[in-house]
């Protein structure tokens, strides 16, 4: 285990042989209202193949439900794999099979991004439809991160492959130096998107690839 400029690396020596396999998986999690959707967009930005995918938060609808199995999980991975050698995955409930996704998949980089409990919390009790900002939803919102967090936690210590835990506030507070970073374990980008990219990671709000249907 290292700290390094975004967080926590750990297994960290062996990304080199990682992020040179011909065929490899990022899986991007963390709290959901926690930054994982702007780790997964500038992945995508990068060509990681991660499907059919929601337009705003980059998941695969058919893991978008309450049933989710690792059944589920494992036939929508394996097809991403199937079409594409790179691929990626995003999902906040990864956070509670990530020790199996170990298993299932060796030739993996886990991308697992924190943000401070309170601004998920703040995130989620302006983002309800009610918009009621009592003690209450603060409460709420705090267990809600730490849920996710709580199970990472739970099983960071048994997982053999590259995982990082990343600051949400320091990528965007230092977007430049986050993109050459994921260029660093083997993540690339053509030198026009490279600038673009530093710039929207920078940016508040859920962000769209043109190939969504927007710009």
């Amino acid at each position: 285990m290292k700290i390094f400029e975004f967080g926590v690396s750990i297994n960290d020596e062996k990304i080199e042989s990682i992020s040179s396999k011909e065929k490899r998986l990022y899986v991007v999690s963390g709290s959901s209202r926690g930054g994982t959707s702007a780790l997964a967009y500038a992945l995508r930005r990068a060509s990681v193949h991660f499907g059919n995918v929601d337009a705003n938060n980059h998941e695969l609808p058919e893991l978008m439900s309450p049933d989710l199995t690792e059944e589920k999980i494992r036939s929508a991975i394996d097809k991403l794999l199937n079409e594409q050698n790179i691929a990626g995955a995003k999902l906040p409930n990864f956070s509670f099979h990530l020790k199996w996704l170990t298993n299932q998949y060796p030739d993996s980089v886990y991308l697992y991004i924190l943000r401070n409990p309170l601004d998920v919390s703040t995130t989620i009790m302006t983002r309800s439809p009610s918009h009621s900002l009592n003690t209450s939803d603060l409460r709420i919102g705090i267990l809600h991160s730490f849920r996710f967090y709580s199970a990472m936690a739970n099983v960071v210590g048994e997982i053999e492959q590259p995982i990082y835990l990343i600051s949400f506030e320091k990528m965007k507070a230092q977007p430049d130096q986050f993109v050459s970073w994921l260029e660093e374990i083997g993540v690339s980008f053509s030198d026009d998107v490279r600038p673009q990219l530093a710039k929207e990671l920078a940016t508040p709000g859920y962000k769209k690839l043109p190939a969504d249907g927007v710009g």
